[in-house]
């Protein structure tokens, strides 16, 4: 966690208010940021956890002063303002580290440990270890560690890491690192990262990368790196890089890259670029290029081209461009096919292959 507490010594008190920038704070005790003010008037400190425990007393934190030029007053009696600096953060501590209870906050900065609960609005910030608990409102906002939970409404923001857990309402964002997990509706947003999980609904936005998982419904949209993994449902729309998988219902849609696969049902619709993969059912429908594969059941339909190949089955149909290929199986037709350029369709029912030739269709026997 760093430098968890900063603060002003002045020769008779210690400044420590919530933020911990020294600059603003000198601004605020209307002190002049210079050689005299260094050297006569104030000491900027700096206390820090040992091993990210802030459940320790504050007398055993680390202690370092943050200038090269201090007053001769402090070195003059280091054990006494010493003794200051950590009075003044333990007071600071006993308000804003928080162990049990309930509480609510509309300004601020808190740490909260166990099973506190802690209910944020308006801009305050919350750090969440253990089992705590919150619910942010307005534009607070809050990082999630261990199990902690969260709900998040307005424009209210969040990062969570280990096993936290966040539900995102209104126009939430979250960051979810981990193996985190969080349900995201109406116009919520997530980056998810390593194994991170995430349910959208609504208008909803997530970025998957590592090995995240989401499930998309109404008019979710997400984008998949690498290994993510998402279902899409209602008309949910998500792009997929890397080796990014997808699994379509309903009107979903999906722009599939790199090595990226896709099952598609219902009326899902799919565009396939590079060596992308996609399996069609029902009305699905794909446009497939680069060196794109697709299999299509039922009235499943798709333009192929470039590189692309496809195998075709019951009563599924294909537009081929370029060099594009098709295979029909089962019951699939070389009617259902508009055959352009250099295509070919290959019928394993009659054993012949079907190429075109001056966009007219020549059968070879």
């Amino acid at each position: 966690m760093g430098s968890l507490k900063s603060g002003i010594l002045l020769r008779d008190r210690a400044y420590v208010p919530d933020h911990d920038s020294h600059d603003q704070m000198l601004k605020e005790l209307g002190i002049q940021d210079d050689y005299l003010g260094a050297s006569e008037k104030f000491v900027r400190f700096e206390l820090s956890t040992r091993d990210d425990n802030l459940l320790t007393d504050v007398s055993t934190w680390t202690m370092k002063v943050d200038q090269d030029i201090i007053p001769a007053w402090f070195d003059a009696d280091r054990e006494k303002y010493d003794g200051i600096i950590v009075d003044a953060v333990r007071e600071w501590a006993e308000k804003h580290i928080i162990k049990e209870g309930k509480h609510e906050k509309s300004e601020g900065i808190y740490y909260l440990f166990n099973d506190a609960e802690i209910t944020l609005r308006g801009n305050a910030q919350a750090t969440l270890r253990g089992n705590a608990r919150a619910t942010l409102l307005g534009n607070a906002q809050a990082e999630l560690w261990d199990n902690a939970q969260a709900t998040l409404r307005g424009n209210a923001r969040a990062t969570l890491w280990d096993n936290a857990q966040a539900t995102l309402w209104d126009n939430a964002q979250a960051e979810l690192l981990d193996n985190a997990r969080a349900t995201l509706l109406d116009n919520a947003q997530a980056t998810l990262r390593s194994n991170a999980r995430a349910t959208l609904r609504g208008n909803a936005q997530a970025e998957l990368r590592g090995n995240a998982r989401a499930t998309l419904l109404d008019n979710a949209q997400a984008t998949l790196w690498y290994n993510a993994q998402a279902e899409l449902r209602g008309n949910a729309q998500a792009t997929l890089r890397g080796n990014a998988r997808a699994t379509l219902r309903g009107n979903a849609r999906a722009t599939l890259w790199d090595n990226a696969q896709a099952t598609l049902w219902g009326n899902a619709q799919a565009t396939l670029w590079d060596n992308a993969q996609a399996e069609l059912w029902d009305n699905a429908q794909a446009t497939l290029r680069g060196n794109a594969r697709a299999t299509l059941l039922d009235n499943a339909q798709a333009t192929l081209r470039d590189n692309a190949q496809a195998t075709l089955r019951d009563n599924a149909q294909a537009t081929l461009w370029d060099n594009a290929q098709a295979m029909l199986r089962g019951n699939a037709i070389i009617g259902n096919c508009k055959i352009f350029e250099n295509a070919i369709v290959i019928s394993h029912k009659d054993s012949k292959v079907y190429v075109s030739k001056n966009w007219d269709m020549e059968v070879i026997s």
